[in-house]
């Protein structure tokens, strides 16, 4: 059970990863003149 828990941890951080990854090379991320963010 316990191993259940740290794959599905490590999923969502996998995906919060690449959701952030794909949107930083779209150009919508905060950073390298995308606007957006604070």
């Amino acid at each position: 059970m316990t191993d259940m828990i740290v794959i599905l941890v490590i999923a969502v951080f996998v995906l919060l990863g690449v959701k952030s990854t794909i949107k930083h090379f779209k150009g919508e991320g905060a950073c390298c003149g995308g606007g957006g963010g604070s």
